[in-house]
């Protein structure tokens, strides 16, 4: 029986992507700061922080793969602290594996590592591939970062892949963070709304993640399914709550609120 580890596992998309190894065969062993939800003969989960801990250079031996899918949420008022540990939670972390994966004595395959659409920054409504150069913003460095650092496992014979993931719909994640909004009728989009809001749904996500791991695949992948502007995207959400308001948030307050975050919200990428 081949094994995956996961980190960051007892997260959403962990949480799921855990179950989809586990229905393909794999036993999973999950690295969270929490204890993961699932109970299965096949799991084993423990309690690891990749970002303080000092972690076992043998915690990944005879592993098929392994997955990382660690960083802090981006949604929330950048400051200047948050904004350190959005990327040490990714790019110091990333590099830590790496350095374990080093001294491993029998390697996995492969390593994924999660990114994000970010990458590419505010492309103003132009369309992006792969092959894109990526933005200039900050979220876009992070993301240039954490791709370097995940990249840089290729040079002990691992493959390496990035999955730069857009807003992953599902039973969590960030529906769960917009129904809160709108049972408050606080939900909405900022300014006219027409800047695209791209979106993938979970089991598409993480049939992408098994996908790359059965066929040994490198490179970096857009997650992608479908890229509604945000307020069409937003008057979905309303419909499939039964709300009746999805307010236009102007840009100024929404920068009283998130800061430099705005940019974000407002950036159009397709």
């Amino acid at each position: 029986m081949k094994k995956i580890c996961i980190i960051g596992g007892a997260g959403f998309v962990g949480t799921y992507l855990s179950k989809k190894f586990l229905s393909l065969g794999y036993s999973v062993c999950i690295f969270d700061i929490k204890k993961s939800s699932i109970t299965d003969q096949n799991l084993e989960s423990k309690i690891v922080n990749f970002l303080s801990d000092d972690i076992d250079v043998t915690i990944f031996e005879n592993s098929y793969g392994v997955i990382s899918l660690l960083g802090v949420p981006i949604f929330g008022r950048f400051t200047k602290r948050y904004k350190r540990l959005i990327y040490d939670s990714r790019i110091f972390t990333t590099r830590k594996i790496v350095d374990i994966l080093r001294k491993t004595t029998s390697k996995p395959k492969i390593f994924i590592s999660a990114s994000a659409i970010g990458f590419y920054g505010d492309t103003k409504g132009r369309i992006v591939d792969e092959l894109s150069q990526p933005g200039t913003d900050f979220l876009s460095q992070v993301c240039v970062d954490w791709e370097k650092e995940t990249q840089n496992i290729e040079q002990y014979n691992i493959t390496a892949a990035s999955i730069r993931n857009a807003h992953v719909l599902g039973k969590g994640g960030l529906v769960t963070v917009l129904s809160r909004l709108f049972s408050k009728n606080l939900g909405g989009y900022f300014g006219t709304g027409k800047q695209h809001m791209p979106w993938i749904d979970i089991d598409n996500l993480v049939s992408l993640y098994a996908y790359v791991v059965e066929n040994n695949l490198a490179g970096t992948y857009n997650a992608v399914e479908s890229n509604p502007t945000q307020k069409e995207f937003m008057v979905a959400i309303k419909k499939t709550l039964k709300k009746s308001i999805a307010w236009r948030i102007p840009p100024f307050l929404g920068k009283i609120v998130y800061g430099e975050f705005i940019n974000v919200l407002l950036a159009d990428t397709i």
